[in-house]
């Protein structure tokens, strides 16, 4: 909560109160062999005093109670001194509110998310791949049938390139969204991409510098 939800003079709420929690976690860490690592976990979050926004009154309110449960496991992988690979599942589940709505807080916080990161690392030369998948995001229930597959879930992959030719200096690349995929981290309506309630992310773009540390 910040002090823009309590004191906002168009938004706010001065009875607003924070919110409430407590995580149950439990898991598994081993070791395969000598280059492989797995791991698994189990989450339970029970939230109260949630703050929500209420779309008709321009207010935020407090909503009530949540409880999130989820689950991750994790696999890595070295197949030599320089390079190694590492996946990654996150299943979360939140139940609906009520018959109208879907469950993930009505379908705008994804069941799974996928991450996929090879790297390689040399004395001079570093790089990254990353691969994320975002799946089953399909939106408020009401809207749900006009909301496009290709946004329901979402492919994205981002590269990052080092190379320190002598000490203290760094050469760098970076390109975001490989794919040039059109997606939304934030919205309130799935079904009209650029238009009112959709931000989107930015499409294929690259940044490259020289860093150098005295």
């Amino acid at each position: 909560m910040d002090l823009k939800m309590l004191y906002n003079p168009f938004y706010g709420s001065e009875k607003l109160n924070p919110e409430e929690g407590e995580t149950k976690e439990i898991g598994l860490n081993t070791r395969i062999d000598d280059k492989t690592t797995f791991s698994a976990h189990y989450f339970r979050t029970d939230s109260d005093n949630l703050i929500g926004f209420n779309n008709v009154t321009w207010k935020y309110y407090n909503a009530g109670a949540e409880t999130i449960k989820g689950w991750d496991v994790q696999l890595t992988k070295a197949f030599d001194n320089h390079f190694s690979a590492t996946a990654t599942y996150t299943h979360t589940y939140i139940p609906a509110a009520s018959a109208t709505v879907n469950p993930n807080r009505n379908g705008y916080i994804p069941k799974g998310q996928y991450d996929l990161t090879f790297n390689y690392d040399d004395t001079k030369f570093n790089g990254s791949l990353n691969i994320k998948g975002i799946v089953d995001r399909p939106g408020s229930k009401s809207n749900e049938a006009q909301v496009l597959d290709t946004y329901k879930s979402i492919w994205t992959a981002n590269l990052a390139l080092n190379y320190k030719p002598v000490k203290g200096m760094n050469v760098f690349f970076k390109l975001n969204n490989l794919f040039d995929r059109m997606y939304t981290d934030m919205t309130y309506d799935m079904r009209n991409p650029g238009g009112v309630g959709w931000y989107s992310q930015p499409g294929r773009n690259f940044v490259a510098g020289v860093e150098y540390t005295f």
